[in-house]
Formats: C-alpha cells, structure tokens, sequence
C-alpha cells in the first residue's frame, strides 16, 4: 500500500485580498512596536540620566532609520511565526503559515522566510496567481486560510473503508432488515 502525503491545494491558500491586508497590518503594527520601543528606551534613558540615547533617536539618519525598521521587522516576524506560525494581521485574517505538507514551519524555515521579506520588491511579488511571495516560495512556505487547513488535514487523515482493518470495516448485510 503506498502511503499519501497531504499537499496544500491553491483553494486553501491566502487570497491576494488577504496578502495585501497582511502587508498593511503588519506594517502598522511593526510601526507601533518601534513606536514602543523608544517610548521604553526614552522612559529608561530618562531614569537614568542618558539624554544621549535620546538625542540620538531624535536625530537619527535614513539609514540608521532604515537599520533600525529592518531589526524591528525581523524581530516582529521571527517572534510571531515561531511561536504562532502567523503574524497579528494573519490572526485576524484567519490565516497561517505551514509546509508543503500542511505542518508548521521550523524555526529555521521562519528565519529564512523572514530575511527573504527584506528582498527589495518582495512585498509585490504575490500580487501574480496564486498570490504566493518570493518569500514564501523560497522559504517553501504557504499561507493558507487556516480553518479550511485544517478541514482538508481531517479529511485526509480520516481512513477510507477499504482502508479500514477487516473487524472495523462496515459491510453490507445479506440478511434482511428485521426492524419493521
């Protein structure tokens, strides 16, 4: 007997819609996490008497601005998908994050997958059919809509009858029906 894999299907993956509302999302709340982080650091800087961290972000470049989004957006992603296999916006959107095989994503895929989103243009490239980006695709991830998932995993892993052993496989009765 040859044993059957589960693949993801393109019905269950995440829309160009959901992509897009992803990107937006994420976005906002990379935004406000760094927004956060220096609120704390000025509020700890304040304490302590540094007023040179404060100066700093206040006169900050492109680029060390520039350096500073890509540590937060690698942070925000990494912690999300690891830990949840989705990000906040992919919460609220239904969505997750999985394998070819319909299973979660190791530590490693996600840090691949998370690298991959500062290829500049990245956030264009699952605006084509299906709406799969570059850094899904090297990643080998999938983000698909996750009650759907997990409706096609049940009904892959259910055994079909005449897979079923012998003693628990339900067969037609020649005997006929005495309930009348």
């Amino acid at each position: 007997m040859q044993k059957k894999t589960f693949q993801v299907s393109e019905e269950i993956m995440a829309t160009q819609g959901q992509r897009f509302a992803h990107y937006i999302l994420d976005l906002i709340f990379e935004y406000v996490l760094m927004f956060t982080i220096f609120i704390m650091l000025a509020i700890i800087a304040r304490l302590v008497g540094n007023t040179a961290v404060i100066e700093w972000m206040g006169s900050m470049n492109d680029f060390e601005s520039i350096m500073v989004m890509i540590v937060v957006i690698l942070f925000y992603c990494n912690a999300t998908e690891i830990l949840f296999s989705r990000t906040i916006a992919k919460f609220i959107t239904g969505t997750i994050v999985v394998l070819e095989d319909g299973s979660r994503p190791d530590r490693d895929t996600i840090l691949i997958r998370s690298v991959c989103r500062l290829i500049p243009f990245d956030h264009f490239s699952f605006l084509g059919t299906p709406a799969r980006g570059w850094h899904d695709s090297l990643s080998h991830t999938y983000v698909v809509n996750k009650k759907m998932l997990e409706a096609q995993l049940h009904e892959f892993r259910k055994p079909a009858v005449e897979e079923m052993p012998a003693e628990v496989a339900i067969e037609p009765s020649n005997e006929p029906d005495q309930t009348a």
